[in-house]
């Protein structure tokens, strides 16, 4: 589990510089595509964590926050550079939602995916 978290943290470092590197410039537009993609990211990741923490009979796994936050990684990148915070609340909100009703039909329907990564990141292209 630990490598999991070590991985994570490595490609939330990477995305962020992803997403703020596209604009080019170290200027206001790049503090708010960073802020954008951080409000995104911790929205999904507490949204899905709480999701997975009441349908799970109150249980609690360590990658449920960790895959949370690759949704609303994955969901922001477009729009970083776009929206209001305020706009990226809701697309972390619903960011969860979706993705976590995604991952549940592959698990439903045996697709195997070993962090559930691949649902987040192609519903996110729809």
């Amino acid at each position: 589990m630990g490598l999991v978290g070590i991985g994570t943290t490595f490609l939330m470092f990477g995305w962020f510089g992803f997403n703020a590197g596209r604009t080019l410039s170290v200027s206001d537009h790049a503090a708010i595509v960073i802020a954008n993609t951080a409000v995104a990211m911790i929205i999904a990741m507490v949204v899905w964590t709480f999701i997975a923490y009441f349908k799970n009979n109150h249980h609690f796994s360590f990658t449920e926050p960790l895959v949370g936050a690759v949704a609303g990684l994955a969901t922001i990148t477009s729009a970083s550079g776009y929206v209001t915070p305020i706009s990226s609340i809701l697309i972390g909100f619903l960011a969860a939602i979706i993705c976590y009703i995604a991952v549940q039909l592959a698990n439903k329907w045996n697709l195997d995916d070993a962090l559930d990564f691949g649902e987040s990141m192609e519903l996110e292209e729809c």
